[in-house]
């Protein structure tokens, strides 16, 4: 439990550090629709993230049954 809360924390000050990061980039070029530009681009990176780790764990899971 101790290794999912962290993750779960760790995963928040990620979203939130990657939102202020790019909303400071995209708003100046953007104006106000950088805003949701820059959440659009949280997510995806978030997700890819997120996809890169799930695809590691079970590569990992198959090599150690071969």
């Amino acid at each position: 439990a101790k290794a999912q809360t962290s993750l779960y924390i760790l995963a928040e000050l990620y979203q939130a550090g990657a939102l202020l990061l790019l909303s400071h980039f995209f708003i100046p070029l953007f104006g106000a629709r950088g805003v949701p530009y820059a959440y659009c681009l949280t997510y995806v990176l978030y997700f890819v993230i997120c996809a890169g780790g799930y695809w590691r764990y079970h590569a990992r899971q198959l090599r150690s049954r071969a």
